[in-house]
């Protein structure tokens, strides 16, 4: 599908992301179940040909896709390094963030967005991570929000 994508000059957010029992085992197996899905899912796609550049991993844990459970700020900042590591890409949070939690992912320099998933579906609740995120951008961005406007009268 990867490939296909990129025939048509698409950009691509591969998921990845461990079921609960890797995670179990602890940090150190689910790293080495993303990378197994790293390795298998971009089999065939090129760095020279600078298909990699339309990739975006999105790292979403599966035990939390939809679970409304979430990793911890940490885990997500360590997993998102470690795919940096294997991957010179952006690395996206995706696992249940809603406007309570997605400044605490997106804070980290090293996680560079979110998918959102079910948070999405809920008008109020997806105004209220967007406000959240943007509370947060351009502080990641080296902006500052401190800008006053005038009303024109």
């Amino acid at each position: 599908k990867i490939k296909l994508a990129m025939k048509d000059d698409l950009k691509v957010i591969l998921c990845v992301g461990e079921p609960l029992a890797a995670r179990r085992r602890g940090i150190a197996a689910a790293k080495r179940f993303v990378a197994r899905q790293l390795k298998k899912d971009l089999r065939g796609v090129s760095m020279v040909k600078g298909q990699l550049s339309k990739v975006i991993v999105a790292y979403e844990p599966i035990w939390a896709v939809g679970t409304g459970k979430n990793d911890t700020p940490d885990d997500a900042r360590g997993m998102a390094t470690y795919i940096k590591t294997i991957l010179k890409t952006r690395v996206l949070y995706g696992g249940s963030v809603n406007g309570a939690n997605i400044r605490d992912f997106i804070q980290y320099k090293e996680i560079d967005g979110a998918l959102v998933g079910g948070a999405g579906l809920k008008a109020k609740e997806f105004k209220k991570t967007i406000e959240a995120a943007a509370s947060v951008v351009p502080a990641k961005a080296g902006i500052h929000a401190s800008k006053t406007y005038q009303k024109n009268e």
